[in-house]
């Protein structure tokens, strides 16, 4: 019981196991060689982020 009190005010958030199996690390793509349309259907599909749209490496 006291146990489960302490873990009420511990400041270290606990993190749902569900979204530490869909997070994902940021992947270093090549972006200089591809259009600017190229770039666009990335991020549609979730690939890229919107930083990433104009930014050419």
């Amino acid at each position: 019981m006291w146990n489960w009190i302490k873990n009420l005010f511990k400041r270290k958030k606990q993190k749902d196991p569900h979204e530490e199996m869909y997070e994902r690390d940021e992947v270093k793509i090549d972006l200089s060689k591809t259009t600017k349309g190229d770039r666009k259907k990335l991020y549609a599909q979730g690939k890229i982020t919107a930083d990433q749209i104009n930014k050419v490496q």
